[in-house]
């Protein structure tokens, strides 16, 4: 038993060297762990906005376009103006009315006609003191060593309050030809700034993301957005958003279904008629043989449902020739006098109507044309009895 306790003793050393070694060379610390959006939040980056704002009794939507802006007493939110340019003058005369318009740095930087009429543009970069200029954030910094305080000034004035944006090192400034209303800078010069023009105002904020869904929360980036613009219960805030702009086949279905589902149903119809068929639709009949008076009788009634007789007419006189040569004598040699002579002793029919219808002129109407083909077919008859 003894023998074994020096063995004990080692191995009880040994782990509180361990021990001690672990203590000294490790610490507890918290991490932020960046979780993936999830839902709306995950396609919708104004989602945090819009929540935050309807907890403070102020509507919000998203519009595709400038083509109907908000009321004179609303707010307007635009972080791109690459597919409104047209619209701009339309958006100036409404800032003049009373509108409240929220610009990112790159919608006002895109657009130089914007910056003619609000006076707002880029600061010449100028060189400030170390001490005023915002540090580089070190190695290793956490999450919220970016965000630096930017002083408040209400009409020109210092305020006394600051306020902490998480945008990193600004080393660039607004510029403005009308003294701001509101506005938070830093040793650069303004940073985010609203001026009024008109009955209304225009706000600049140096980054569309602090309206971001993570963003938003950060510092005081909700707080600087509220008083930007400003906003109060009851605004309505429309906030343009072209990726929400309804595409072309959703337009034409909403204006224009029934002409479409009828155009579908013609072009089905006319595809399925000249698809290649597997068999016959009806069976065909089977061959046979037509006598030939049903042969003439057919010809006959087609004959008459298209009123074209005169063919059936030089038949019909063909035939009458052909009997008389068959069954009076020297008829060939006969004149044509002499030959309607003969056919009206032989078969007892007038003389004058049998010359009409064997006349040259073929021509008439489809009543004169069978009555023609009538006589001259009881003619024939009468020869052959």
């Amino acid at each position: 038993m003894n023998g074994k306790r020096p063995l004990q003793l080692l191995v009880a050393a040994v782990l509180a060297v361990v021990g001690v070694w672990i203590a000294m060379n490790t610490y507890w610390d918290y991490a932020m762990v960046d979780n993936p959006p999830r839902g709306e939040a995950a396609h919708n980056r104004y989602y945090t906005f819009e929540h935050l704002a309807q907890g403070f009794a102020i509507h919000t939507s998203q519009v595709p376009s400038l083509r109907t802006l908000p009321a004179t007493d609303g707010v307007l939110v635009v972080d791109d103006l690459q597919r409104t340019r047209y619209y701009l003058d339309a958006l100036e005369n409404w800032v003049a009315s009373g509108g409240r318009l929220l610009l990112s740095r790159g919608a006002l930087l895109s657009s130089p006609k914007l910056q003619s009429w609000s006076g707002l543009g880029m600061a010449s970069p100028r060189v400030v003191d170390e001490d005023e200029a915002p540090r580089a954030l070190p190695r290793g910094a956490v999450l919220d060593d970016d965000c630096t305080s930017y002083s408040e000034r209400l009409v020109g004035r210092e305020s006394g309050r600051s306020l902490r944006a998480c945008l990193g090192s600004m080393r660039v400034a607004f510029s403005s030809m009308h003294t701001p209303a509101w506005s938070l800078s830093n040793g650069y010069g303004f940073q985010m700034l609203r001026v009024n023009i008109g009955k209304g105002s225009i706000a600049v904020i140096a980054c569309e993301c602090l309206m971001g869904n993570k963003s938003l929360l950060r510092g005081d980036h909700a707080r600087i957005v509220f008083d930007a613009i400003p906003l109060k219960a009851g605004d309505q805030v429309d906030i343009l958003n072209p990726v929400n702009a309804e595409n072309l086949l959703a337009l034409l279905w909403r204006l224009a279904a029934a002409a479409i589902v009828c155009a579908l149903a013609a072009i089905g119809l006319t595809i399925w008629r000249k698809l290649p068929r597997f068999g016959p639709i009806a069976p065909l009949p089977p061959l046979l043989r037509r006598s030939l008076a049903e042969q003439l009788r057919a010809r006959a009634r087609f004959a008459w449902r298209t009123r074209s007789l005169a063919s059936l007419r030089r038949a019909e006189c063909q035939a009458l020739t052909e009997s008389a040569f068959r069954k009076l004598a020297l008829y060939e040699r006969m004149d044509a006098a002499r030959r309607i002579g003969a056919l009206a002793e032989r078969t007892g029919l007038d003389s004058g109507a049998l010359r009409a219808a064997l006349g040259e002129n073929l021509d008439g109407g489809a009543e004169s044309q069978r009555t023609a083909i009538v006589l001259l077919e009881k003619a024939r008859r009468q020869l052959n009895v």
